[in-house]
């Protein structure tokens, strides 16, 4: 779908939520913001050589080589915010014209969004907002935080849904359209349904590529507060993945001979999630709680594993002032794959958060089960995962910023593998099972001067070390960008 065409559906859908009734004894506040920013972005990605196999058309060794990635990006931006005490529109459009010096030759990135929220009642309000962005990028974000949120703070895709920085620079462009209703029914108690669709698309990377998906989800929420001291939180979700498998390989099956049928093994899949927490806050200043949460995953190919996984955890946050708290949680957990013997293990979490005067320093480490099937890269199925993470920010003066983060992920990956012999039921099909370890670093530097420019300089380090064939590797990029960015119009 052209871009031109997904612009004009975000459009006419938000503006059609936000102004369905009249306004006029509404006061409205509107304000129109133009900027331009130009970044500088340098990459390298240093891989293992490997010899180049004779048996193959592929130089493998060509492919392997170290990669330096050079680019210039010029942006404008244009912002329109209108907002009244029922409702807001938020506009945002900022296409960058992008050269890239190594290739010599000029692509079009697209930052596009459009938001409203509407409140028919005073307890109830609908949220709408739409977003597509075109770039070669894995990350928008500097911080590589876990997990992506609207404007209400949603979690749209969780941590493990997002893209993997593993295939490098690939371009591709991604919507999103979330539309959420929330009903106020009681003091601190909610309910909420949300509409969640994402589609992923190649941009000229053939086979090399991300896997082009369409994600559905549908959510329930429900938050109730019993007494001063009770509240239960309930999170349901159905989530349909369907991915394009018209670009699989011709693969011969056990009599050597090319099958049409192997080349559309599917890889369409459900997942169903479920959560339901209890907390308490019978101690001033402690709040306790039991969570319990359930991940299914149906594949529609029978030659791929089915699982279910099961985890209980119990957490303390203690808060000991308005600046600091701190989060332990422990629970056991319960894995199984179609075919496979149970698996019993644990999960957990600590973590520890100071607010400085103008800034914030966190530590987190977490020990999770979960299913991994929108990553872009291939992976599917479960994954164990250990994470330890130490991030920071701290504006030194008024315009002058620092920020970081410190992180380690441990990753041990069981993942359902095709069978091309039809022989083979799928309680007895086999699992890769593979471990990861990604270290990752960054540190930026932001100052702002002249009330309206600002300069900007990241720095993200990851390497990779995987049981894999030919997936390590250390990357290095540098980001620098100048911008100018202030308010042009208020009515």
């Amino acid at each position: 779908m052209s871009v031109k065409l997904y612009v004009t559906r975000i459009s006419v859908g938000v503006i059609c939520l936000a102004f369905s009734s009249p306004l006029v004894s509404s006061a409205r506040e509107n304000s129109l913001t133009g900027g331009m920013s130009v970044s500088y972005d340098y990459n390298t990605r240093s891989k293992d050589k490997v010899a180049d196999d004779p048996a193959t058309s592929v130089d493998e060794s060509l492919q392997n080589r170290d990669r330096n990635y050079r680019s210039i990006t010029i942006t404008p931006l244009v912002k329109f915010v209108s907002k009244s005490e029922r409702d807001s529109l938020e506009l945002r459009s900022a296409p960058g014209l992008k050269y890239d010096i190594r290739e010599s030759e000029t692509n079009w990135d697209y930052d596009l969004y459009a938001g409203a929220n509407r409140f028919f009642t005073r307890a109830w309000q609908i949220r709408l907002s739409d977003s597509y962005v075109k770039t070669d990028y894995f990350q928008t974000n500097f911080s590589g935080n876990q997990g992506v949120t609207d404007s209400g703070g949603n979690v749209v895709t969780s941590g493990s849904d997002e893209l993997s920085p593993d295939l490098g620079r690939r371009r591709y462009w991604t919507n999103t359209l979330s539309l959420f209703s929330d009903y106020t029914y009681w003091e601190d108690s909610l309910f909420q349904v949300g509409v969640n669709y994402v589609a992923l698309r190649n941009d000229d990377t053939g086979v090399n590529g991300y896997d082009d998906y369409d994600r559905y989800t549908l959510s329930l929420r429900n938050e109730h507060r019993f007494t001063s001291i009770w509240k239960t939180i309930t999170d349901l979700s159905f989530v349909r993945g369907e991915f394009d498998t018209a670009d699989q390989p011709i693969v011969p099956d056990v009599n050597g001979q090319d099958s049409q049928q192997n080349t559309q093994l599917s890889d369409d899949v459900k997942e169903y999630r479920t959560s339901l927490t209890v907390e308490n806050y019978s101690f001033v200043k402690n709040t306790l709680s039991l969570m319990y949460s359930y991940v299914g995953s149906r594949y529609d190919d029978e030659a791929l594993n089915d699982g279910d996984i099961h985890q209980l955890r119990v957490t303390w946050k203690k808060d000991y002032s308005p600046h600091v708290y701190t989060v332990v949680g422990l629970g056991p957990s319960y894995q199984k794959t179609e075919g496979q013997e149970a698996d019993w293990g644990a999960n957990g979490t600590v973590e520890w958060n100071y607010v400085l005067q103008q800034g914030n320093l966190n530590f987190l480490l977490d020990k999770r089960y979960d299913v991994n099937n929108f990553s872009g890269n291939g992976d599917r199925g479960f994954v164990d995962t250990w994470e330890a993470r130490f991030s920071f920010n701290q504006n030194l003066l008024e315009s002058f910023g620092i920020n970081g983060f410190l992180s380690y992920t441990y990753e041990n990956r069981k993942s359902p593998q095709t069978t091309q012999d039809t022989s083979i039921e799928a309680d007895q099909a086999q699992l890769e099972e593979f471990y990861r370890n990604r270290y990752s670093g960054g540190l930026g530097f932001s100052y702002s001067f002249m009330k309206y420019y600002s300069v900007g300089l990241n720095y993200i380090y990851t390497k990779l070390d995987s049981e894999r064939t030919d997936e390590e590797y250390d990357d290095h990029r540098v980001f620098l960008t100048f911008s100018w960015n202030r308010e042009l119009y208020r009515w």
